[in-house]
């Protein structure tokens, strides 16, 4: 799944330096997909090499597998890292990874089939071919396949509980969706915008099953894997050796090889699969291929973000995000630049990281994959392995300087950009935006897992704020009765390459005054913790993140959530592109005097809810509903040891206060821990199971 908590991380995007009609007019005669050149590539793969070794020892990627296509052959094969840090053992090309998000691309790939065999349209709603699918807003039945591949569907997000585990192929995700899609709304009107969506792909798994009458698995490997020769791409639901997956490892226990990465939402983000693989995957994408029709691999390769809201001046937009039906980008840069096009996919789990870009019209494929890193880095690595073998082949001349906006010249703030002062939105974030006379805009940000360090850019005049070393700009724009702050950055990994990105970061938020009762019932909540008791004991989520959500109250909203009474508060981002993805509408109960928060598919439980746990021995029952126990751990066990007894199915995991995981048994195997004063412990497991516990 696309970058989980790190695509929120990158706030960040670009702007297209303005490039006459002239230089494109050359670039293009220069760049003539019809002419084959022999060339050597000896000098490329140096270069790669290179490249793949300063991911490793400079951006902290235990493992990276690269490889790149051109007319149907490998060009360049290899990998930088080790496949465990507890062996000796070499990455080989059979070496699988996990490729996330990734894998819609193959998704989209099958409804492309299934259109092919006349048994889907792409314009019909779904409701047609899934009359199961319900949702408590009625615009629900105006979705489409389309929208489905193309993020425009008005889907709330994604639905993470028991998603990403530990060597668990649980299918509750997939088998729950249509059951959650029932009591929720839409964020939007079907078609109105594409922003990013799990969900949208976990119905379109679900639509290739019900239309097929196969799963999902067995669909995608006669249909595309098998034609394919891709005898090394599998799913979480195939019983293939798991000693095959790269090694991987997790903050809480760095020296030590986590259990397999099981992403269980299989359309969404849950394929393994190697470098090689995906450059014959690729392939269908170009002039060669032949799985699919021209017209369908022309659909998914088209601009489709242009058919709703989207960010201004976007034919002079440089960025990685436009997108396709299943892919990030349709028209990317660097490539854009050079008046080539290029499309790309990238993906990320928890754990795993992939970037498959694509040149149609060369023939030419490059993909990459890692153990730790992002899907952004592999992105550059192999936009970087494609120009270099561009510039090989003598397609293009020279690999062209690093981009970056102008060095600002700091300009007096006037009343017309005062205004756009204030308090703006993104998902599950709220950004604040403060301006002087000085002509200095600063920006703080606060997430639900953290705050970001406040930021500073100075005003440049026209309406454009530059970050000093002009990597980065930020402008305000108004679009259909909304202001937007928009983000446009070149990104630079020294000894690697340059990527940039566009997209709006937030909306503002307009004033929701609440009347006295309301307010003091959410004043009460404020600062309050709600901690996880629905998702699995051996979820990756639950040790990579805080496991509650602290309440943030302010002018009438709970972070970017509108309050609309006492117990409700609903979503109102419209964010095109990344940062109105995995919105929510949020509900508080009480049962026997204790309040819970129903986030999506989520509930949580109020801190006050929580029992401090006892020295000695002592017994957690996991009840009938199968909720996660949660004690709160008194200062004066600081530094006590837990033991604890599990039975099969069950695992415990230790925080500090601030929420920070220090054991996971799921993870670590280790059924021992040192408390920390302050902080919870969770226990989790099948209904009915005790759990035997010795402190001491």
């Amino acid at each position: 799944m696309k970058k989980f908590s790190k695509l929120l991380a990158l706030l960040l995007a670009t702007q297209l330096i303005l490039v006459c009609g002239n230089r494109i007019k050359s670039v293009h005669a220069a760049a003539n997909p019809s002419e084959k050149i022999n060339s050597n590539y000896s000098t490329v793969n140096e270069k790669i090499k290179e490249k793949a070794n300063i991911l490793v020892e400079k951006y902290g990627v235990t493992s990276v597998q690269y490889a790149m296509m051109d007319d149907g052959n490998i060009i360049s094969s290899g990998n930088s890292g080790v496949y465990s840090k507890n062996n000796n053992r070499s990455i080989t090309s059979d070496t699988m990874y996990g490729i996330g998000s990734t894998s819609k691309t193959f998704t989209a790939t099958a409804i492309m089939k299934l259109v092919d065999m006349k048994k889907i349209d792409l314009d019909k709603p779904i409701v047609n071919y899934i009359p199961e699918f319900v949702m408590k807003d009625e615009r629900y039945k105006k979705i489409t396949t389309r929208m489905l591949l193309n993020h425009s569907s008005g889907l709330m997000g994604t639905a993470y509980s028991r998603t990403m585990l530990w060597d668990d192929n649980d299918t509750i995700a997939h088998d729950k969706l249509l059951e959650q899609l029932k009591t929720q709304r839409l964020k939007a009107e079907p078609g109105k915008f594409s922003v990013y969506c799990n969900d949208g792909f976990t119905l379109a798994e679900i639509l290739v099953e019900k239309v097929s009458g196969e799963s999902f698995t067995n669909f995608v490997h006669e249909n595309i894997t098998i034609p394919l020769k891709m005898d090394n791409t599998k799913t979480s639901q195939d019983g293939f050796n798991r000693e095959k997956l790269a090694k991987t490892y997790s903050p809480i226990a760095p020296t030590i090889e986590t259990p397999p990465d099981s992403a269980n939402i299989i359309g969404a983000g849950g394929i393994y699969s190697t470098a090689q693989d995906l450059c014959k995957f690729g392939n269908i994408f170009t002039k060669n291929g032949t799985l699919l029709s021209s017209n369908s691999v022309n659909q998914m390769i088209s601009g489709e973000y242009k058919n709703g809201l989207w960010l201004d001046n976007i034919d002079n937009t440089e960025t990685i995000f436009n997108y396709g039906l299943g892919f990030d980008g349709t028209e990317i840069f660097p490539f854009s630049q050079y008046g080539i096009k290029a499309i790309a996919k990238g993906g990320d789990t928890l754990l795993y990281h992939n970037s498959t870009v694509i040149l149609p019209e060369y023939n030419m494929i490059a993909a990459v994959s890692s153990a730790d890193g992002s899907s952004l880095y592999n992105e550059v690595l192999a936009c970087n392995m494609l120009l270099d073998a561009l510039k090989e082949k003598g397609i293009i001349k020279e690999i062209k300087s690093d981009k970056s906006f102008e060095i600002p010249t700091k300009t007096l703030i006037n009343d017309d950009i005062k205004k756009y002062e204030g308090t703006y939105g993104a998902s599950g974030q709220i950004i604040n935006v403060k301006m002087n006379e000085n002509g200095i805009m600063a920006i703080s940000n606060t997430s639900l897992l953290s705050k970001v360090q406040d930021r500073e850019y100075l005003y440049n005049g026209n309406g454009v704020f530059l970050k000093q070393d002009g990597s980065e700009k930020i402008t305000f724009e108004n679009k259909d009765g909304k202001i937007y702050l928009r983000f446009d950055s070149y990104i630079k990994l020294p000894g690697v390459g340059q990527t940039a990105i566009a997209q709006y970061m937030g909306q503002k938020l307009e004033e929701n005054k609440l009347i006295a009762e309301v307010n003091k019932a959410w004043e009460n909540r404020n600062n309050k913790k709600y901690f996880n008791i629905t998702d699995k004991y051996n979820s990756q989520i639950l040790s990579s993140a805080p496991p509650f959500i602290a309440i943030n109250f302010n002018n009438g909203y709970e972070m970017s959530n509108k309050i609309i009474d006492a117990n409700n508060s609903i979503n109102i981002i419209e964010i095109p592109v990344m940062a109105g993805r995995d919105t929510y509408d949020c509900t508080f109960f009480k049962e026997s005097d204790i309040e819970y928060m129903k986030v999506a598919e989520n509930i949580l439980i109020n801190q006050d809810g929580l029992k401090e746990i006892s020295e000695g021995n002592s017994v957690c029952a996991v009840e009938e509903n199968g909720y996660n126990v949660w004690y709160k751990i008194n200062d004066n066990l600081e530094g006590k040891k837990i033991t604890v007894k599990l039975p099969e199915n069950s695992g415990f995991l230790v925080y500090t206060k601030d929420g920070v995981c220090t054991n996971q048994s799921a993870l670590t195997k280790n059924n021992t821990a040192t408390l920390s004063g302050g902080g919870y412990i969770m226990f989790g497991g099948e209904k009915g199971s005790k759990i035997d516990i010795t402190i001491e």
